[in-house]
């Protein structure tokens, strides 16, 4: 219970309010996972997203990581040290689908493997980042 992540309750008159479902486009949830980043974040990171969304309960499968998604997600990972190799500092988001709250998981490792489950997306490419550090095709 200490540990759940704090809930926003939904604004007086929102469609969320009056108990109707307010799924956000990908492009509302990639604004908001852009707007999550540091402003050194901004200057030397990539942010990706996943294409596929983290159903509430199912497991983050990142490489350490036992935590569940505490609510339906769009899921991203901020790359901050894209020319380095593995492992250092990065972080992975889960958002809302419905209300863009967040929870910022500090981590060492990607998600990219052979095998991964999803499918990503560049969501914000710091200009001094070379394009042959990104991760994925942009």
């Amino acid at each position: 219970m200490g540990n759940d992540p704090p809930r926003v309750p939904p604004s007086p008159g929102s469609p969320a309010a009056e108990g109707v479902s307010t799924t956000l486009t990908t492009d509302q949830l990639v604004e908001a996972l852009v707007a999550e980043l540091t402003q050194a974040e901004r200057a030397s990171a990539v942010a990706y997203y996943a294409q596929q969304p983290l159903p509430q309960g199912a497991p983050l499968d990142a490489p350490g990581s036992d935590v569940v998604a505490p609510f339906d997600s769009f899921l991203g990972f901020v790359d901050r040290e894209p020319t380095a190799n593995w492992g250092h500092s990065c972080r992975y988001l889960l958002i809302n689908r419905e209300n863009k709250e967040v929870v910022s998981i500090e981590a060492q490792l990607p998600p990219f493997k052979p095998a991964d489950q999803h499918q990503w997306c560049v969501a914000y490419k710091a200009p001094s980042v070379p394009d042959a550090a990104v991760a994925v095709s942009i």
